[in-house]
């Protein structure tokens, strides 16, 4: 989850000048109850069912919030665009992160906030690199540890500057 006291606030000064929107907690569960539900081709009937009601209200949401939503107008493409790239990864959220990078819309850049030596991250880094051609927006990768330096903070300035 993310806290802006781990990024020095960055994210949170960013926005002061710039519509941030950032990935939603709700249709993270949500992909990860639908890939549970369905693991290893047994369908859990409990699951579909919380996963289901989710839906309908993640929908109603995208209705009431329209180009400013922040989730998927279709939920399901998450888990469909991933079926031949990255179809049983389950560490730290990386098929969402990945799915959510291949089907960004109606934005002009992502910021990618990484913990320094996160495997998680790694790995999305390089498989964004095999399908980099399937991603049309600008993508800045941002790590942070403990330090507080200014690094981050120019590069930001960079890419928000070049959008």
């Amino acid at each position: 989850m993310h806290k802006d006291y781990l990024n020095n606030n960055l994210i949170k000064r960013l926005m002061e000048n710039y519509d941030v929107v950032k990935q939603p907690f709700a249709e993270e569960l949500y992909m990860l109850y639908k890939d549970f539900s369905n693991k290893r081709n047994k369908t859990n009937k409990q699951y579909l069912k919380l996963v289901d009601e989710a839906k309908k209200i993640i929908n109603k949401a995208n209705l009431i919030l329209q180009e400013k939503s922040p989730f998927n107008k279709d939920i399901d493409s998450l888990n469909e665009i991933l079926k031949d790239k990255l179809p049983n990864y389950a560490g730290g959220s990386g098929r969402y992160r990945f799915a959510k990078l291949l089907t960004a819309e109606n934005v002009d850049g992502i910021i990618v906030v990484s913990s320094m030596y996160e495997n998680t991250a790694t790995i999305l880094k390089i498989l964004r690199e095999k399908y980099k051609e399937e991603i049309n927006i600008p993508v800045l990768d941002l790590y942070f540890d403990s330090n507080i330096n200014k690094n981050n903070e120019e590069l930001i300035e960079t890419f928000t500057t070049y959008l």
